[in-house]
């Protein structure tokens, strides 16, 4: 997340954790399973190694693990969808401000 020029320094960390904590159980999944990431928040803590990773080796998950994996997925799925549909809805308004 970008710092935003008109928030100070500690809105903008504070930002970005709030979205880091809402986000970190569906956007770290995705990462691949070799990737560790090294990144830090700004208070020193490492980021959460991914629960789940695209390229995995399925054939090591049991059922029930298959099972979380694709919820975990469907979730991350359907945000994805529901901001690409704000974006769209936010595009859709502007070309509607600026058609002569």
């Amino acid at each position: 997340m970008a710092r935003h020029p008109h928030l100070t320094h500690a809105e903008s960390q504070a930002m970005l954790r709030r979205e880091f904590a809402r986000h970190r159980d569906v956007q770290h999944f995705l990462l691949p399973a070799e990737e560790e990431t090294m990144s830090f928040l700004d208070d020193g803590r490492p980021l959460p190694k991914p629960k789940f990773a695209v390229d995995d080796d399925l054939s090591l998950l049991s059922l029930e693990e298959l099972e979380e994996r694709i919820a975990a997925f469907k979730t991350e799925i359907k945000r994805n969808e529901e901001d690409l549909e704000r974006k769209r809805q936010s595009l859709s308004a502007a070309d509607s401000v600026f058609k002569i």
